[in-house]
Parts: structure tokens; sequence; C-alpha cells
């Protein structure tokens, strides 16, 4: 009778294992990486339209815009709503450089804004701004463009087509999306 396992029965099992981690594993990592990308566009949207529609109320029920330049309410906005790295109040800076934000995102407020078609502006205002977000996850190296309206409402930008298709998608993200011919591949 036999009271354990041989040396070479050992090592193959160990080999076959290591065979369907060896094709498995790969799949499983980048999917979490999409999955965390989905996760944190959705958080960022969320709560920039929190912000956005407590900051429109508290003005009155608009976020102004100001035809082409950023204006005072919404460098405001931005530094009560964002806070750096290092846990100071986000300022706007006219040459749009990217700024981290905490978590290690990037983002910068631009003065123009463009609503998609299908938004009803007399529910939802006018763009007041647009918000470039870029996640801090490795191996995205995509910045995403968010409109926020002018009653603090938050919409994919129409000039960003990828990030109007994960928005549809319910904020899922597949590998495909990445892929040559996919909307998110520049």
């Amino acid at each position: 009778m036999k009271k354990g396992f041989t040396l070479a029965e050992v090592l193959i099992t160990l080999a076959i294992l290591g065979v369907v981690a060896a094709v498995t594993l790969p799949n499983m990592v980048q999917d979490t990486k999409y999955q965390q990308l989905g996760v944190e566009l959705s958080k960022f949207a969320s709560t920039l339209e929190n912000a956005a529609t407590a900051y429109a109320v508290g003005l009155g029920g608009n976020i102004q815009s100001n035809n082409g330049t950023i204006n005072d309410e919404v460098k405001e906005f931005a530094a009560s709503t964002f806070l750096t790295d290092d846990g100071n109040s986000f300022t706007v800076a006219s040459d749009y450089t990217p700024k981290n934000i905490k978590g290690g995102h990037s983002i910068v407020i631009w003065d123009t804004s463009f609503l998609p078609d299908s938004v009803d502006t007399n529910i939802v205002g006018v763009g007041a701004f647009d918000i470039t977000f870029k996640p801090n996850i490795k191996g995205i190296n995509k910045t995403f463009v968010f409109t926020v309206t002018t009653k603090g409402y938050v919409y994919p930008s129409s000039t960003d087509s990828c990030i109007k298709d994960i928005y549809d998608n319910n904020w899922k993200v597949t590998p495909s999306m990445f892929k040559t011919g996919g909307k998110c591949v520049y």
C-alpha cells in the first residue's frame, strides 16, 4: 500500500498548475484593471455631480458660464470640491496644466463645454465647463472628458466617444474598447 506521492507525481502536478496559472492570470489581471477603471470613472462622475449640483443650488440654481473663460464661480467650485495629493485645495491654472488630486488621479478644468445632442438643456442647463479626468491606473494612459452643466449635472462630453460608450454601458469597461478599432484608442 502506497503512503504518499512520488517526486515525479508532485512535479507533474506543479507543472500542470503552473501552466494553468500562466494561461489564466494575465486575463484576470487585465479584467481587474478595466473593472477598476469603470469604478473610478463612475465614482468620479458621481462625486463631481453631487458637488456640482450642491454648489449650483448654493448659487441659486446655476453655475454661470462665462463664454470661453473660467470665471470665479468655477474656480471656487474646484477649490471646494477637489483636494490635491498633499491635502491642499485645488486651484485652477490658466495654463491648463493637469493637477494631481487625491488618489493620484489628475484633472484639468476647461473653459468650453459641449453637451451630447440627446440632452434637454431646458432641464439640465447648458454646458458650464469641461473637466478632464486621468485615472491613476497602471496601464491606462487615457484622459476622459466630462461636461458639467450650469445646473450641476455631469455628462460624458460629446467630444469624447470613449467615455460616452463607457457611460452608455453603465460604467462597464471592456478590453475591446481599448483594442485597435475600439473607441478608446487614439
